[in-house]
């Protein structure tokens, strides 16, 4: 391993780790770094040298989540870790005011930096406004504009389905681990995302299921992603 290549590992661990941390937020992780002049791996080494604030919020760093994200990532070459400082992480993230410092995402990473529009509603949606959100995605794909959802029944669903019938894929942003598909109806779904051009897309560790706040935080991705 050359010393590139093991800053870049060096850099993830200590990313995943901040993020490990789930009851401290993204955002009093970013100030902890502007503030004490200290890099992720620093922060994460949890060092003597630490202020006492610093060490206090790095004991809730979970090495078993940590773990559980490089086993998920093995399992495939299709599977991606994006970092706070990645060149690949989505720019339009960091004006949240606490931006995930990790997404887990599988399939096309590269739609991450494309144009993109959000199509989400009801998840017992009518026949009729199912086909119109198919159709307004089957639109804007064939037009070179990603459309983006959540992976929900009802519209979720036919946005993703009529996105992934056009030219330049979907976005699905979940509000669960990476391979926790809900709901499980949408597994085909799930699938024929991550392996015919589109991406899913989590900031949530491997193993956690659906958890009712876990869906504003997914919607906050979805709406800092698109344009519209």
């Amino acid at each position: 391993m050359n010393k590139q290549t093991s800053h870049i590992d060096g850099d993830l661990s200590a990313w995943l780790a901040l993020a490990s941390a789930q009851r401290v937020s993204p955002k009093t992780w970013l100030q902890a770094i502007k503030h004490y002049q200290l890099s992720p791996a620093e922060l994460a080494g949890n060092t003597s040298s630490l202020p006492d604030t610093v060490k206090q919020l790095t004991c809730q760093i979970s090495k078993p989540l940590v773990d559980a994200a490089f086993t998920w990532k093995q399992g495939s070459n299709n599977r991606h870790i994006i970092t706070y400082s990645s060149s690949y992480y989505p720019q339009s993230l960091k004006q949240l005011d606490s931006p995930p410092l990790v997404i887990l995402a599988t399939g096309d990473c590269a739609l991450l930096q494309s144009p993109q529009i959000a199509i989400v509603g009801s998840r017992r949606s009518s026949f009729q406004g199912r086909r119109i959100a198919s159709d307004i995605a089957f639109g804007l794909s064939e037009n070179g504009i990603v459309v983006t959802s959540g992976l929900a029944m009802g519209i979720d669903s036919a946005a993703h389905q009529g996105a992934l019938s056009g030219s330049t894929g979907t976005i699905a942003v979940m509000g669960t681990g990476p391979e926790k598909v809900y709901p499980a109806k949408n597994n085909k779904l799930y699938e024929a995302i991550n392996n015919d051009g589109g991406v899913t897309v989590t900031e949530f560790f491997p193993g956690q299921g659906p958890k009712p706040w876990h869906f504003p935080r997914r919607n906050r991705i979805i709406a800092a992603l698109s344009l519209g």
